[in-house]
């Protein structure tokens, strides 16, 4: 496990990704069709940097205040936005569509926004931030049950150190995904106390060869230090879900900490080292 995977996931890799775009509805054709064209190229070049994550693109396109009308009828914008014409407002759904098209994407990930509707009481706002909310929510419970199955097939194989740490590490993935849904912390616990398990099983195993050799290999001692890492990830996730949910707070600071101490102590298995 990377000492980097918990900050990458809390702060470089998107759960979905918003790509705004300006929307003019006085655009003549020729700049239309170049925006429109800057537009799929800026699309396709993101979907090609989230692949192969199943990563969501919402895309949001903001009209720009206009200094004039398509029908030549003065701002379409004017007057605070006030009313588009319906000459102008067959060339915006005209257009809003062949954005759609163009891009081939589903009507619930595009989203047309004026200015007066970035204000937390709009209709079009409070829209699309449940969009992003519930399509962030689905990565993540997508991405766990993706892991899950991933662990299963390992747990059919033939208990080995190397197995022992891929279960670790699939677990505590599942374990962290579950705990960004927030709603199934239960689910979460249940899989950071498995990957607990894996942990105290892989310490075992290790024990034993080193025994039989009289002598930690390197490979041995590399291991042993990916498990210490990831044992206090481990011990830091039980103890805090568990505070937080203000049950059996006292098993939380005494059970898996002293699990913990007692797997690197001094004169355990890598605990001199």
């Amino acid at each position: 496990m990377k000492s980097d995977w918990l900050p990458k996931h809390y702060h470089a890799l998107p759960s979905v990704v918003v790509l705004v775009t300006p929307f003019n509805i006085s655009w003549q054709t020729s700049e239309w069709v170049k925006n429109e064209t800057t537009l799929q190229e800026n699309y396709q070049r993101l979907k090609f940097g989230l692949y192969p994550r199943d990563v969501r693109i919402v895309v949001v396109a903001v009209k720009q205040q206009s200094t004039f009308s398509i029908s030549g009828h003065g701002a379409a914008g004017g007057g605070g936005g006030g009313e588009v014409l319906s000459q102008d407002k067959e060339v915006l759904e005209e257009r809003l569509s062949s954005m759609k098209r163009h891009l081939q994407i589903d009507s619930k990930f595009f989203m047309f926004l004026t200015p007066s509707d970035f204000v937390s009481s709009s209709l079009m706002c409070k829209k699309l931030c449940k969009t992003i909310r519930e399509t962030s929510m689905v990565y993540y419970a997508t991405n766990g049950k993706r892991l899950k199955v991933i662990a299963k097939s390992i747990t059919t194989n033939k208990q080995s150190q190397y197995n022992s740490i891929l279960l670790a590490r699939f677990y505590f993935k599942v374990a962290f995904y579950f705990e960004i849904l927030n709603q199934q912390m239960s689910h979460s616990l249940k899989y950071y106390r498995t990957c607990f398990d894996s942990l105290i099983n892989l310490a075992g195993l290790t024990a034993l060869s080193s025994k039989s050799s009289m002598a930690m290999t390197q490979t041995q001692y590399e291991l042993m230090e990916q498990v210490k890492v990831l044992a206090e990830w481990v011990n830091y996730k039980i103890c805090k879900i568990q505070f937080n949910a203000s049950a059996n707070s006292n098993f939380a600071s005494t059970h898996s900490a002293t699990s913990y101490r007692d797997m690197f102590s001094p004169g355990s298995v890598g605990g001199n080292n």
